[in-house]
């Protein structure tokens, strides 16, 4: 009788110990605010945490020096919440470490908080959600959180933009997960704002340009965490302390392109911190300092140590930005066969690398649960080996690169590239774009004149990439210029075209008489509809071409005769016209383009409404020059194109069929 009240008064002491031990973690609801705790789906909830004080304690050694628990190794502090939905089905969301701060006379002051450790998610569908939160920090008691009730709402949010699956080619183009919406991207780059570092009231001047893309019709932007910018590994590898009030700069951007309806191309990582001669290159690199195995760039992507501390940072980025619907198309690399010597070849180096890719893109995907947002790397070679080296096959989503001045540069070069992809079987579905794109002349012709951002996009457009062409001079010329005004008119005219819910495919330039691109007045670019219903365009006079411009723009004039303007460098001698065919800009009227793949057959009685549309200013339709054709058995229709001058170089153009 004794043994047994001994062991009952044991138990009596137990129990209260094991039940506090399991509830004794703090968790506060800091995003949304309210009770009950609602939540539009797809919107952010974050909770804080806050954990013991002997937790804390350790941590702070670590941030000594001694001996102690990195916050953001997850070997050392793992935050794990469950999330179980209405049907119940359940998924896990990590926690991150989290130092609060704000801008104040030019620098970044931290800010007090009682939760250092976050949580954020967001709610894929309406109804009750419970979230339970369990913290292992090594040498220390597991902690967990009571449940925390979270009720999701509809309110009309779009979603994530997402690959298609039909297995067809409207899987060229992404899509809403919430709406099913077509997300066709009309943007620029705005990779970062200073190229050596980064500075507290830079968020200012990307706060401005942030404005001025959305303002004037654009939904896209791609965005660099680059040492020199908002990225948060460098100075010491597997340690982000330093690099917070970069992530607190980049939680502002995302929730600004949240507000101002942008989604980012978000590149995790930059070629240039692989290569030397940036202020950020090879020989600062924290792989090649942190890490005795790794000696040269290929290595970062061989050895299974660095890979750790890369999966480290991939999972940290999840945690701390994966909710936001901001985070359109995560790009693992930019310029991979730039990053890796040898990678154009072929051989070992592009094996090691490939695989690479694919490790990363299945542990984002698998271990991270980020299986429907789309994963890439950008290229800047030949479009053949692109294909040949298999990098884009098991690719998301294709991301090309091309800079040039010729006049023939959108057909001869980009659209021509584009057309080997969407011929190969084995990246026939894929959704591409080209994420870079400009005038090769550094970046004079860009600052000169909007001619070949504009042409590149409204071309780009019609060749059946998921997006505009992105120029990349965004800071010593888009913006400076005022050139963002362009993207307007394009959003405009792609605004209501589902192409993720028809099957569209690019056509090719076909002009009056004219056998070759150099011999033609205008050129056309076009996607028809499989069903043959429909069509949308673009159609340009030539001769609006950069080397012809320089009787109608004096700055263009000064690089075509070689003399140098305040935009160029002094001492630049370099003969920008060497390979350009120098004329006149040539006015035109009762031009005729030839439209194929349209309803025909013999006797054919199939009538066609074109449209035209203005693609300067707000854009719209230009209804005196519609027109009605008949197609000719073989499925072609002539339109004639509207008179081109100076203020009308070009038109987009709706072509539909009559019932």
């Amino acid at each position: 009788m004794k043994n047994h009240y001994t062991l009952l008064l044991v138990l009596a002491f137990l129990v209260p110990i094991s039940v506090l031990a399991q509830n004794d973690l703090e968790v506060t609801v800091l995003q949304p605010t309210g009770t009950p705790t609602t939540v539009g789906t797809f919107e952010k909830v974050e909770l804080g945490l806050q954990l013991t004080a002997t937790i804390d304690a350790d941590v702070q050694k670590y941030f000594n020096g001694e001996k102690g628990l990195n916050p953001f190794n997850p070997n050392h502090i793992d935050v794990e919440a469950v999330l179980t939905g209405p049907s119940g089905v359940t998924r896990i969301v990590h926690g991150f470490y989290y130092r609060d701060f704000k801008i104040n006379d030019e620098v970044w002051e931290e800010v007090p908080t009682d939760h250092h450790w976050r949580v954020r998610f967001a709610l894929n569908q309406p109804g009750a959600w419970e979230v339970n939160v369990r913290v292992t920090a090594k040498g220390h008691p597991v902690l967990k959180t009571k449940t925390v009730k979270v009720i999701g709402e509809n309110r009309g949010n779009n979603g994530y933009v997402i690959k298609g699956k039909a297995g067809n080619n409207t899987d060229r183009y992404l899509r809403f997960s919430g709406s099913n919406k077509t997300f066709f991207a009309v943007g620029e780059n705005l990779a970062w704002v200073s190229e050596f570092k980064l500075k507290p009231n830079d968020l200012g001047t990307f706060t401005q340009w942030m404005k001025e893309l959305s303002d004037n019709g654009g939904n896209f932007f791609r965005l660099g965490m680059v040492p020199w910018g908002m990225g948060i590994e460098w100075e010491k590898l597997g340690d982000y302390n330093n690099r917070m009030p970069h992530a607190w700069q980049l939680d502002q951007v995302v929730n600004q392109a949240e507000d101002m309806g942008l989604y980012m191309n978000f590149v995790i990582d930059w070629h240039d911190i692989f290569t030397p001669g940036w202020p950020s290159d090879w020989a600062k690199n924290p792989y090649l300092l942190g890490i005795d195995g790794v000696k040269e760039p290929i290595d970062f992507f061989r050895n299974t140590t660095a890979h750790d501390f890369y999966q480290r940072r991939l999972r940290y980025v999840v945690a701390r930005w994966g909710y936001s619907t901001s985070l359109g198309v995560i790009e693992l690399l930019n310029e991979m066969d730039h990053a890796v010597h040898g990678y154009n070849d072929g051989g070992v180096n592009t094996q090691i690398a490939n695989k690479w890719f694919k490790t990363m893109s299945a542990y984002l995907k698998t271990e991270l649960g980020m299986q429907e947002r789309p994963v890439g790397v950008s290229l800047a070679g030949k479009t053949r080996k692109m294909i040949d080296k298999k990098v884009f096959p098991y690719a998301d989503i294709s991301l090309l690169h091309d800079y040039g001045d010729q006049s023939q540069q959108n057909y001869e070069k980009r659209y021509i590239k584009i057309r080997k992809l969407l011929g190969d079987k084995s990246t026939y579905n894929h959704p591409i774009v080209y994420n870079e794109v400009g005038a090769g002349i550094f970046p004079t012709l860009d600052y000169c004149s909007d001619i070949t951002l504009h042409n590149a996009i409204w071309s780009t457009a019609m060749m059946g990439c998921f997006g505009t062409g992105m120029n990349w001079w965004w800071e010593n010329a888009v913006h400076p210029q005022g050139y963002y005004t362009n993207y307007k008119a394009v959003n405009a005219f792609m605004k209501d075209e589902q192409l993720s819910q028809h099957p569209y495919n690019a056509q090719e330039w076909s002009g009056k008489g004219y056998s070759k691109y150099d011999q033609a007045n205008f050129e056309t670019f076009s996607l028809v509809r499989d069903d043959k219903e429909r069509a949308i365009g673009w159609a340009h006079n030539v001769s609006y071409f950069w080397g012809n411009m320089g009787e109608i723009n004096s700055c263009l004039q000064q690089v075509i005769r070689g003399k140098n303007g305040k935009h160029v460098d002094a001492k630049d001698n370099t003969d920008y016209t060497k390979n350009i065919k120098v004329g006149k800009v040539k006015p035109l009227s009762g031009e005729i383009f030839k439209l194929k793949g349209l309803h025909g057959g013999f006797f054919s009685k199939h009538k066609y409404k074109i449209t035209w549309h203005a693609t300067r200013g707000d854009g719209g339709h230009l209804s005196q020059y519609d027109e009605v054709k008949k197609t000719n058995c073989w499925g072609t229709a002539k339109f004639t194109v509207p008179p081109t001058n100076d203020q009308h170089p070009d038109y987009g153009f709706k072509v539909e069929k009559i019932k």
